[in-house]
């Protein structure tokens, strides 16, 4: 895969390789929120660092998760206003886009509150309909 750079360094022009934030081995997910672009360097420092082996990894997991939920709950609440207060989806991740252009981690937060606000939405017309 290509991008014209990646999160860590900001190197461009080269592969770049998809990290779990939070492992698999330790309850960490797939989903876009867990996952960070690394190039193969930064990647690697990540994998050999000895952080990694003294379990401080798991105990930042766990607290990084713990808040992850946090956040989301607050940001699905105020997607839930803005949406009372008659704004659209499309307004809404524009609204995300320019508020949070220079937070990543927020925006990241927003952007999977707001698909899964959708998703419940689109779950609850489907059971209405049967």
């Amino acid at each position: 895969m290509k991008r014209k750079n990646v999160f860590n360094c900001g190197i461009t022009s080269e592969a770049f390789h998809v990290h779990h934030i939070v492992p698999l081995a330790i309850g960490g997910t797939n989903r876009l929120t867990n996952l960070s672009l690394l190039c193969e360097a930064c990647h690697g420092l990540v994998h050999d660092t000895n952080f990694l082996k003294l379990g401080y990894l798991k105990k930042r997991a766990k607290e990084y998760k713990d808040q992850f939920l946090q956040d989301n709950i607050s940001m699905k609440q105020r997607i839930l206003k803005a949406r009372k207060q008659g704004y659209s989806d499309y307004q809404i991740e524009l609204k995300i886009k320019d508020q949070f252009k220079n937070d990543p981690y927020t925006k990241g937060v927003a952007f999977h509150a707001l698909k899964e606000v959708m998703e419940e939405e689109r779950e609850s017309i489907i059971a209405l309909n049967l």
